[in-house]
């Protein structure tokens, strides 16, 4: 901008120089030359601004690390589905375990309308039980109001073997209703929404995509478990990844025998929630602040592994992190009456 000060002033002396009628004109082109360059701007700062990058530019609160690694991977989509809402998907993402993707949703019709379940498949499947997601929604409100548009991110980590590094398919699908005159908002009800909305159809956007590899760091040396032996029982950490869209850490506590494995509690009991149990936490070891979206499979019994060994797993999964410490600290504490942390059997995972 600084290069058009100068021939702005000029062009300015020039106008004011001219005759009335000559100088209105030259004003006018002026006028569309400034709109056309703020427009262009606009666009490109827009497209900045509500892409999937922007989405991970606020959660990664400038992390250069994240960004960086994330950026060559996007693919422009711009697929499109016109029905009961007008449904695009703008931008995409797809490495060996997370796919992301940028929708916008229009509602073109004259009434209020409800967007029920989402789901993401792949491959014409959903990813599988262990998937975990994180986003932001194109809407304010579980009602997205007559003549409204918005858009929205939504991405997701899944457990199980990579993909293959090849062309796959991605489909969203959003179920559509139609809210009556004078229905109640969702939150207010008492009974599901099918059965005062009204059904419309399920909007769908497919298209494919292909899958690419993400730099990924571990804390396994050529793949190996980590052991760790303490007092009774072996800390058998099994998986630590973490790439810029996610991380996933599975570990076991390993015993010689089933009674040794149940006197050391590790399930929470639902039916006497004043049982203690033993749990665990994972820390960032540089006492950084860090912050991810996460699920897991928590223990409900001890299982029996191929060696004979008994053992409690541990299996937990993130997205959007807010950054890739390069350390974590894998801490036990025991949930009940007098219960603490145990630093004493903590463990560090360097992630490499």
């Amino acid at each position: 901008m600084s290069r058009l000060r100068p021939r702005c002033a000029r062009t300015e002396a020039m106008v004011l120089a001219l005759g009335g009628s000559h100088a209105r004109r030259v004003r006018k082109a002026l006028l569309c030359l400034a709109l056309c360059v703020m427009l262009l701007c606009a666009t490109a700062v827009a497209a900045r601004e509500f892409g999937l990058l922007s989405f991970w530019q606020t959660g990664y609160e400038g992390n250069e690390e994240l960004l960086a690694a994330l950026e060559p991977l996007l693919e422009t989509v711009n697929a499109e589905y016109e029905g009961a809402v007008v449904l695009t998907v703008s931008e995409a993402l797809l490495t060996e375990n997370t796919l992301a993707l940028q929708y916008s949703v229009q509602n073109p019709t004259d009434a209020p309308l409800y967007i029920g379940a989402r789901r993401i498949l792949l491959d014409g499947a959903l990813p599988g039980p262990d998937t975990v997601g994180t986003g932001s929604t194109p809407y304010a409100e579980a009602i997205f109001p007559a003549g409204q548009s918005g858009t929205g991110v939504w991405q997701e980590k899944f457990a199980g073997a990579p993909l293959e590094l090849t062309i796959h398919t991605l489909e969203l699908q959003l179920d559509i209703y139609r809210v009556p005159e004078g229905a109640p908002s969702p939150q207010a009800m008492r009974r599901p929404v099918e059965e005062t909305y009204t059904f419309l159809e399920t909007a769908r956007v497919a298209f494919p995509i292909t899958a690419r590899t993400l730099e990924t760091r571990t804390a396994l040396h050529d793949g190996q478990p980590l052991e760790f032996a303490f007092n009774g029982y072996t800390l058998r950490v099994t998986r630590t990844e973490m790439a810029a869209t996610g991380a996933a850490f599975e570990f076991f506590l390993v015993f010689d025998s089933r009674e040794a494995a149940l006197a050391h509690n590790c399930a929470w009991d639902k039916h006497d929630p004043d049982v203690g149990y033993w749990d665990y936490r994972l820390e960032p070891g540089d006492g950084m602040d860090w912050s991810a979206t996460g699920s897991g499979d928590a223990p409900e019994a001890p299982v029996q592994l191929e060696s004979g060994e008994w053992a409690w797993r541990f299996a937990w999964y993130y997205t959007g992190l807010t950054r890739m410490p390069d350390r974590f600290v894998l801490t036990p504490f025991y949930v009940g009456e007098g219960g603490e942390p145990c630093p004493e059997e903590a463990v560090t995972l360097e992630m490499r």
